[in-house]
């Protein structure tokens, strides 16, 4: 047995199995630290540290830009998982085809959110199992220059749950009324992790309310999670799953997990639609495998692509270079 899966077997017999029962939200790949209290994350960045000659070649720059268009992966890479009821229910839309249009649908939750500076609006989407807060060195940098929101999602921070979907496209719904409640018509948008989800969602079907686009270790579907990562979570999401039959604990964190499970799922072929301007952003060290980073900015007409010396915190761990590569590309230097 290899070490990854001495490693998995480990997780699965025993601390997945404590999330249960426990008051904490089970591991995300969105915690400081990437472990919430679990060692076992760290164990597989130790897999995946870089060896001394590469750590030595990313010292000599801390932001690695790529202007020229990177060289694009054969779509087979990252398939997404498409499925008839998903079309159906407008989870997904067909290649071409304009999304299903909402009518009025009313948010049952008040989102909670933290604003400061003036200027143009810019909304910062924090990742799974955080709030708002994850911004704070964002904020304060760059409110001299924009009217600055940092809102908790649904069932985050001190967002309520409420009763609707629990699903990324459902967040980029609630986005939605948040800038319609507030008369915002358009907005740049700066998502991380499961928050650059919601704002590549968002921008998919509605481009026009989208400014600029800053798109931080997003993911198109689980395929682009390092297995190191993803295998344990898709552990804990079914055990997690199997309890919340009887817990209502496991099954908030099973919604939890299942955020990074069974989503976003967004079809390659969709980003070719994007026209406004983005910029797509990881860590050197990122838990999201680089070509499939490299792959979604090839995608998207004209992205840019840059990476911050660090893990998947990049924006919290290296804010300096961090907020230069976004400033600067918001500012349009």
């Amino acid at each position: 047995m290899n070490r990854n899966a001495a490693i998995t077997q480990a997780i699965c017999t025993s601390r997945y199995a404590a999330w249960t029962t426990s008051e904490a939200l089970p591991a995300s790949r969105d915690e400081d630290d990437q472990t919430n209290g679990l060692d076992v994350i760290d164990s597989h960045q130790a897999l995946d540290a870089p060896s001394p000659k590469q750590k030595n070649a990313s010292d000599s720059s801390a932001v690695r830009w790529f202007t020229a268009t990177p060289p694009t992966l054969p779509l087979q890479r990252y398939p997404a998982i498409v499925r008839p009821s998903m079309l159906q229910a407008g989870m997904i839309s067909r290649i071409g085809a304009k999304r299903p249009q909402r009518e009025g649908a009313a948010m049952d939750v008040e989102l909670h959110y933290r604003e400061q500076g003036s200027g143009e609006t810019l909304i910062l989407l924090h990742g799974n199992g955080e709030d708002g807060s994850y911004f704070e060195h964002q904020m304060s940098a760059f409110a001299p220059r924009f009217r600055v929101i940092a809102l908790d999602t649904r069932g985050h921070g001190k967002s309520p749950r409420g009763k609707a979907p629990f699903t990324i496209r459902q967040f980029a719904d609630d986005l939605l009324e948040f800038m319609d409640e507030r008369g915002i018509e358009r907005a740049h948008l700066l998502g991380f992790s499961d928050g650059g989800n919601i704002a590549l969602v968002f921008a998919l079907a509605h481009p026009e309310r989208v400014g600029k686009l800053v798109l931080n270790g997003a993911n198109l579907d689980a395929h682009g999670v390092k297995p190191s990562v993803q295998l344990p979570i898709e552990a804990g999401y079914r055990v997690a799953s199997f309890f919340g039959r009887r817990s209502g604990r496991a099954r908030r964190n099973a919604e939890m997990l299942g955020l990074m499970v069974n989503d976003p799922n967004i079809a390659p072929e969709e980003l070719a639609a994007l026209s406004m301007p983005t910029l797509v952003v990881a860590g050197t060290r990122d838990m999201i495998k680089e070509e499939h980073t490299r792959f979604i900015a090839s995608s998207i007409p004209d992205a840019r692509l840059a990476f911050v010396e660090g893990d998947h915190f990049v924006a919290r761990k290296n804010r300096a270079e961090f907020n230069e590569a976004a400033e600067g590309f918001l500012l349009g230097r």
